[in-house]
């Protein structure tokens, strides 16, 4: 409740959190299709159409975008996502009623299908919320890790997206800035800094569990990079592509659409 702005965002955010839990409880595999598992925050949740349960005017055509990918590729998409979440709330939903019930038990076959294929793409709202990128690039590797554990699947990690709301950082200093340094006062004037740090520890945080596994986790473990294609032609003074982030944190349909084609270029169901 403490990452709450409000006592209505606390109320939706359960609202939303129950609604996941009935849709994976109640979802099925379309026969030899393979299951797609999106799981994270506001950039996930796009492809419900939805900002925190709501219909949102920036997610106009993107379930559309989810819809046409999956279907090209013989995939049924479950979307567990929701906005504002950080990675500590991602880690607490599937293991309270969204893959795991509290019972440590699974709430359907999608856990235990070998053939399933999760992708995780969470952390930028702990960068938002004023946490350091070790902390933040630790809690994305935690749900990593509990994914390999608990999942039979492949797993994707998708590195943070760039983001240009560079606005916000004056929010978080200078609390946030004394943390890293008393004589820093001022706040960093672009998130481009934090996202790499993120993004270097989760490649590292990949590539270390991939040569330290003896088992088939090895080859279930994938990374994908696509934050270039937000970063291309962009303006002096822009950390991302207006065309593709017009609010400079979420991607609209077309970069939804950059966004499917670079999983599959990574082949993430192939």
């Amino acid at each position: 409740k403490y990452s709450s702005m409000s006592k209505e965002n606390f109320e939706d955010w359960h609202k939303v959190h129950h609604m996941l839990k009935r849709a994976s409880s109640s979802f099925t595999k379309d026969g030899p299709n393979r299951t797609l598992i999106l799981l994270g925050d506001s950039i996930f949740e796009s492809y419900l159409g939805t900002s925190l349960g709501k219909p949102a005017e920036r997610a106009e055509g993107v379930p559309e975008a989810l819809a046409q990918f999956s279907q090209r590729h013989g995939a049924k998409p479950l979307v567990l996502a929701i906005s504002g979440d950080q990675t500590q709330h991602v880690l607490w939903r599937v293991q309270n009623g969204e893959l795991f019930g509290t019972n440590n038990k699974r709430v359907n076959s999608v856990s235990a299908d070998p053939r399933a294929v999760f992708v995780l793409l969470i952390g930028t709202n702990n960068l938002g919320a004023g946490h350091l990128p070790a902390e933040a690039a630790k809690g994305v590797l935690a749900v990593v890790d509990w994914l390999l554990t608990k999942t039979e699947g492949a797993v994707w990690v998708v590195q943070l997206l760039p983001r240009g709301d560079f606005e916000r950082l004056h929010h978080l200093c200078p609390p946030r800035c004394q943390e890293v340094s008393p004589y820093i006062t001022e706040p960093l004037g672009s998130f481009t800094p934090s996202v790499n740090s993120v993004n270097q520890a989760i490649a590292l945080g990949v590539e270390t569990r991939r040569k330290a596994s003896l088992n088939r986790a090895s080859s279930r473990l994938g990374l994908v990079d696509c934050g270039k294609v937000f970063v291309e032609g962009v303006s002096p003074g822009e950390d991302v592509s207006w065309k593709l982030m017009p609010d400079y944190l979420h991607p609209n349909k077309a970069g939804h659409e950059a966004l499917l084609k670079c999983l599959d270029e990574h082949g993430v169901l192939h």
